[in-house]
């Protein structure tokens, strides 16, 4: 790699370090041009005033100056260094040049800075020391930034020119401040180092001056100029200042943090606001600096030279008046190296101005001759505007017609002279009055450029004629002094146009929606490609602007090596016949895999049977092309027995399933065997029947079904047999499984489900059975019983045993064995009450068909039947007929059962928490056992509420 590569790479990743740092360090441009001119005049001014008040202070003048001079120079360079985040964004090839001038002023800041901390904190003479090395580096990174920024292109005789004016600005400031600064130091009695190091500052501003002279002749963009401007300012600045600072030094009369100071920290104010105005610039923040219009009227190129010529001979003048041996030898070589440069630019402006004054004379005859041709054209016009196939009209300023040509009767059948004196928009169709509308108010404020407009125009019987018109504004023109509209016929044009776009339409269409490559490419060995369809990205992976005219990649590159030869050959050996080819080969696509793709093409010839082109189709076959292989390795892997049937139930393929299912091998089944032979005979008829339907209408018959299967040895199994036609064929795909053991297995689970179905029911029953004894005998016992409590005792135990054995009776009259339905239930144990109790209280049921399980139905109905019980021997002591409610329904995903009666209520003192009633302990018992909740009401009788959820089963250990 050259240096000068490695150097540009360096300045790129720097640039890069730099953009992202200030990226995240500013947000917003950091301030407003205008506000910060309003804030460095109140810094300069606050500045000055400072110094003024300390001037008895010398030490604190001075470390005043020290502290904020580099402080002033670190916001100008971070003012750059913004400019650099904005440059990357909208000017990215001048931001090299902005990271180099923001470098520089950081620079001269760290020096500055060393300055500080020597003189204030080491108390020692800052000068010489390593403060210098980076005030030094701050002349050519400056001048080198400068350097950067792109300019405009100028002529050969133009760069000629500036070359010469800077020259001679370069050459004089040589002179002067080598005859005034340099030559002082170098004949100083000083230490070397010291003046070795003055020169340097000396040499460092003259680069700067080249730098300044650079921006002020350089033909830079407008958008540069006046940020440009001002860093000239800020630097000519600089450079005074240092020679003012050289000169104290000579004289030994530099006073740190004197008012010189100004000058430098003036200096960076003003560059920081040129990067300020530049980023407003970026930013399209016109109205900020809108009032510096003048700058780009400054026109320096033009006097500077002549006024260094001035200069360079006022230095003549005082060195041969003062006679200074060393150096009047060179200020005279200089001066007449400036007029050698002065006589020189003459003779090049002396060449461009006989150069004016030849295009001047031509202009002149080439205008006579043109008045003449003027003239003989008129009448060619005339005759031109009478005859022409197109409308010729001129609008007035008012917009109506004052001319109109003979043609428009004849396209319009209007008689002639019809229009004079009317507005042309009237005739224009409704849809395009406001389009043509706009384009005639552009003509007439000349900001139409001659483009034309089609629109309708409305025939004498009513019809509408397509036409286009150009019109041109020729107000100025004498003989004209209006609106030139020229109309011609689109007629035939539309209805050609209308048809080619059906045709483009219909074939891109088509084209687009091919499942493939349509092609128009060149007979070469890349296969060059004039036009690939849409189809090109899912078959290739690469877009077709990728492929046509080989610009990313070629086709012949896309064909897998081992085939182009073979690509080549057939398609050759068509051309040769001139005869269409079609060929397979492999392709590899943009991720590297292969395809397998089928083309199909001939060779395009001329009338001169000289070959243009290839056109043609390519698809892709991959699957088509694997499909053997991958049938073949899915119909063996399949896990069951596999076959294809014919449609004359021939057995042509099988699998190694079939084998071991059948008994047979490949060779003895295959085209060989029908599925008949493997069908017991009480299942052939159905399976032969299915066959046929199937070919006529697969939705008649099942896909799945059972049948009997003999193999070799004549074993009967048992198989599930599945089915399914081939697509587009009368074939069929077929697959057996065994199921001989499962339906042995199955029926040995059916036959142990039934008998402990059996089993359970016959618990049930006797549980039940059980039951009715244990309630027989209470109702035995009960005949010995005198007392009335006991008695009342024996029949309420009587009638819970028997609810309990009703839920036993209804679970093994049930199906499922499980669930009883409630509702029935229900309706049983009321009867059985009533019966017992011998009453005839009427009963409003409003029950759910609702199923419980014996976990939840036998509190349920011990519930019902305290609670009932309950009402039918207390609700009614003084009346034969009542009435007694029950409702048990879903709500909000639980169940709710009230039980209620119009009888006498409850006590006053009730209190379900504090009663000695065993029913009513026995019903809060069981609700809580059903996780639920009791309200009761004794409003009109006793109603008892009840929300309960349904119990899961619980296994018992």
């Amino acid at each position: 790699m050259s240096k000068k590569s490695h150097y540009k790479n360096a300045l790129n990743s720097l640039s890069l370090r730099i953009s992202h740092f200030t990226s995240n360090f500013f947000n917003e441009t950091i301030i407003g041009f205008n506000t910060a001119v309003i804030i460095a005049l109140i810094f300069l001014f606050s500045y000055i005033l400072i110094l003024t008040l300390l001037n008895n202070e010398p030490y604190l003048k001075m470390a005043f100056s020290d502290i904020v001079s580099p402080a002033i120079e670190l916001s100008a360079a971070f003012s750059l260094l913004y400019v650099v985040k904005l440059s990357s964004i909208k000017e990215k090839h001048i931001k090299i040049a902005w990271i180099i001038l923001g470098i520089s002023v950081l620079c001269y800041a760290i020096g500055d800075s060393i300055w500080a901390f020597i003189e204030l904190v080491l108390h020692q003479e800052p000068f010489p020391s390593i403060a210098d090395v980076f005030y030094l580096l701050f002349y050519p990174l400056f001048a080198l930034g400068i350097w950067y920024l792109p300019r405009k292109s100028i002529s050969r005789d133009e760069k000629l020119k500036l070359i010469m004016d800077m020259s001679i600005i370069i050459i004089a400031s040589v002179l002067i401040l080598g005859t005034f600064l340099i030559v002082p130091f170098i004949y100083s009695n000083e230490d070397p180092l010291i003046n070795l190091i003055s020169v340097f500052y000396i040499i460092g501003d003259i680069i700067l001056l080249f730098a300044v002279v650079r921006i002020l002749f350089n033909n830079f963009r407008n958008i540069y100029r006046s940020p440009l401007l001002l860093l000239g300012i800020g630097i000519s600045i600089q450079v005074i200042t240092d020679s003012i600072y050289s000169y104290q030094t000579i004289l030994e009369t530099y006073i740190s943090g004197g008012y010189l100071d100004i000058g430098w920290s003036l200096c960076f104010v003003i560059i920081g606001l040129a990067a300020i105005l530049y980023s407003n610039l970026l930013k399209n923040d016109e109205k900020q600096t809108k009032y510096l219009s003048w700058m780009h009227k400054i026109n320096l190129s033009t006097y500077l030279p002549l006024l260094s010529i001035g200069l360079a001979y006022i230095l003549l003048i005082i060195i041969s008046y003062n006679f200074i041996p060393p150096i009047a030898f060179y200020i005279e070589i200089g001066v007449g190296i400036i007029i050698l440069i002065t006589i020189s630019r003459q003779f090049i402006t002396l060449n461009e101005n006989r150069n004016l004054y030849l295009l001047a004379k031509n202009e002149i005859t080439e205008r006579k001759k043109a008045e003449m041709d003027l003239k003989e054209s008129e009448e060619k016009f005339r005759a031109l505007v009478n005859n022409t196939t197109d409308i010729i009209r001129i609008l007035d300023k008012d917009g109506l017609i004052v001319f109109d040509s003979p043609t428009s009767s004849k396209m319009l059948g209007y008689p002639e002279g019809f229009f004079i004196g009317k507005n042309p928009l009237d005739f224009v169709h409704p849809q395009d009055i406001e389009r043509v509308k706009n384009d005639l108010s552009e003509v007439f404020e000349n900001n139409n450029s001659g483009i034309p407009t089609e629109f309708r125009i409305r025939c004498l019987d009513g019809t509408y004629h397509p036409v286009e018109s150009i019109a041109q504004n020729l107000s100025k023109v004498k003989g004209i002094e209006g609106i030139l509209i020229v109309t011609h016929s689109i007629k035939e044009q539309k209805k050609v146009e209308n048809e080619l776009k059906e045709n483009k339409r219909y074939l891109e269409t088509l084209i687009s929606n091919l499942p493939g490559i349509v092609y128009r490419c060149q007979n070469d060995f890349n296969w060059t490609m004039e036009f690939v369809s849409e189809g090109c990205f899912e078959l290739t992976g690469y877009h077709s602007e990728d492929i046509i005219m080989n610009k990313k990649i070629s086709f012949n590159d896309l064909i897998h090596p081992d085939d182009r030869k073979k690509v080549w050959n057939t398609i050759q050996e068509s051309l040769e016949q001139n005869t269409h080819f079609e060929l397979i080969y492999r392709i590899v696509t943009a991720d590297s895999t292969y395809k397998y793709v089928w083309e199909q093409g001939r060779g395009v010839f001329s009338d001169n049977d000289e070959l243009k082109g290839l056109e043609g189709f390519i698809t892709d076959i991959t699957d088509s092309v694997d499909s053997e292989r991958y049938y073949k390795s899915i119909f063996e892997n399949t896990g069951t027995a596999t076959v294809i049937v014919e449609d004359n139930t021939t057995l042509s393929l099988s699998n190694t399933g079939f084998e071991k299912l059948s008994g047979y091998n490949k060779e003895e089944i295959e085209n060989k065997m029908s599925l008949k032979q493997f069908v017991a005979a009480e299942d052939l008829e159905k399976v032969l029947k299915y066959h046929r339907l199937r070919r006529i209408d697969s939705s008649l018959v099942p896909s799945n079904y059972e049948f009997k299967f003999i193999d070799k040895e004549g074993n009967i199994k048992n198989v599930a047999f599945r089915v399914g036609l081939i697509s587009g064929t009368k074939k069929s795909v077929a697959s057996f499984l065994d199921i001989t053991e499962r339906k042995k297995s199955r029926l040995k689970l059916q036959q142990s489900l039934y008998e402990k179905e059996m089993l359970l029911r016959e618990v049930h029953h006797r549980v039940k059975n059980n039951m009715q004894i244990i309630s027989s005998l209470l109702s035995l016992q009960s005949k010995y019983i005198n007392d009335t409590v006991d008695l009342k005792l024996f029949r309420e135990s009587q009638g819970r045993i028997r609810s309990m054995a009703l839920v036993h009776e209804k679970l093994y009259q049930s199906e499922s064995l499980v669930k009883i339905n409630f509702k029935d239930y229900i309706n049983s144990l009321i009867s059985n009450l009533m019966y017992t109790y011998n009453t005839h209280i009427d009963l409003r049921q409003n029950i759910d068909d609702i199923y419980f399980d014996i976990e939840t139905a036998i509190p349920c109905g011990l519930i019902i039947n305290e609670l009932v019980t309950n009402s039918v021997k207390h609700a009614f002591p003084n009346q034969f007929n009542g009435l007694i409610c029950i409702e048990l329904v879903r709500a909000d995903n639980k169940l709710k059962l009230v039980i209620s009666d119009n009888g006498i209520g409850l006590p006053e003192d009730f209190s379900l928490d504090n009663n000695d009633s065993l029913g009513l302990q026995l019903v809060q018992m069981l609700v809580n056992q059903l996780n639920g909740e009791i309200r009761v009401n004794s409003d009109n009788g006793a109603v008892f509420t009840i929300h309960f959820e349904e119990l899961n089963y619980k296994k018992r250990i």
